[in-house]
């Protein structure tokens, strides 16, 4: 019996180890070996450069993995709307890939975020793809971030 315990003890060290390993370290030493640029944590987003401030986004980074949640106020036509997407992915350099998915929406508006910030790390712009079933296509619309510093 007291073996058993033993192992029993010794498998959930190992796979404690394991995950610290994957969830922690190997993401912190990624991004210090890929030059991540560490991003500020809040950010509004526009549909154009010029155009008005159409949503919030909360940003959580370890190492070169990225996790962003934001909340649109105001959709394409100028209404106002209270949508959350979650972004997961990871920042190599200055260049982010973010798969996504509307929250509560249970995998049904899913696409991706392709962004490039900026060198004076306080805008990243790009754009957002979805496939669209009214449309029966990939829509992509172009997408900008600005710090709220």
């Amino acid at each position: 019996m007291e073996e058993i315990i033993k192992m029993a003890v010794s498998a959930l060290v190992g796979t404690l180890t394991v995950w610290i390993v994957t969830a922690f370290l190997l993401p912190k030493i990624a991004g210090i070996l890929s030059g991540a640029a560490k991003l500020h944590s809040s950010w509004d987003y526009k549909d154009s450069e010029t155009g008005n401030v159409v949503g919030t986004a909360k940003i959580h980074q370890f190492g070169n993995r990225v996790k962003v949640t934001a909340t649109r106020k105001i959709d394409r036509e100028g209404k106002n709307t209270n949508r959350e997407f979650v972004y997961k992915g990871n920042i190599a350099g200055r260049s982010l890939v973010l798969p996504y998915e509307q929250k509560d929406a249970g995998g049904a508006v899913a696409g991706a975020l392709v962004l490039r910030l900026d060198a004076d790390l306080h805008m990243m712009k790009g754009s957002t793809s979805y496939f669209s079933d009214s449309a029966g296509k990939v829509i992509t619309h172009p997408i900008f971030f600005y710090a709220a510093v």
